[in-house]
């Protein structure tokens, strides 16, 4: 997923663009059911998630949450 500020606060971001500390986040997907990922690398501009085995093929809406603050849902098709 691509994006801007998902350190969260500007003070976080690293001259190499990462995030120091690493921000209490999470990436969901779905709604019903939802279905949380753990990031396999964040920055603050990208986040690798593997997308979950259990989702079903379909469209899914992504929402990433960054210190307690959601961001909008992105649609994303599982194959």
């Amino acid at each position: 997923m691509s994006g801007s500020t998902f350190c969260g606060a500007r003070d976080r971001v690293t001259p190499d663009g990462g995030c120091d500390p690493l921000p209490a986040g999470t990436v969901h997907f779905g709604i019903d059911p939802l279905v949380s990922a753990t990031p396999v690398s964040w920055t603050d501009e990208a986040i690798v998630v593997a997308v979950p085995a259990q989702l079903p093929p379909g469209d899914v809406l992504v929402v990433v949450t960054v210190d307690g603050r959601s961001s909008n849902g992105v649609s994303f098709r599982v194959r």
